[in-house]
């Protein structure tokens, strides 16, 4: 994977996350830390650098809670471009599983956004 191709995804992978973590009233350090170890499983993790995961995911954030509207149009634009790649679809699918149950509630929310996503997807 190219470096232009590994930035996209992650960028994809970041927002799916954010946008679930986001929807049950924000995102806290546990759930960064859940995402960190959660993309670390990912076969794509060798292309992802840390730094850019932690800014990537901080931006997402903030993006969030400052301008929801754009930051959900935003994701979706990201997610979407996936729909016809399996292989990725399915971990940016991954990851937002992930995200709804990295503060150990699964919330209705959470439930709707990730049938949002895998909706996108398929």
């Amino acid at each position: 994977m190219n470096s232009v191709d590994a930035e996209k995804l992650m960028l994809a992978l970041v927002s799916a996350y954010v946008w679930v973590a986001h929807c049950d009233d924000g995102v806290d350090v546990v759930e960064y830390k859940h995402f960190y170890s959660a993309i670390l499983q990912s076969p794509f993790a060798t292309q992802f650098d840390e730094v850019d995961l932690r800014h990537t995911f901080k931006d997402m954030v903030r993006l969030f809670e400052d301008e929801f509207e754009s930051a959900l149009e935003l994701t979706r634009k990201r997610i979407s471009s996936y729909k016809n790649q399996p292989i990725w679809a399915e971990e940016i699918i991954r990851l937002s599983r992930a995200a709804a149950v990295s503060d150990a509630v699964l919330h209705p929310v959470e439930e709707s956004v990730l049938s949002e996503i895998e909706a996108t997807l398929s």
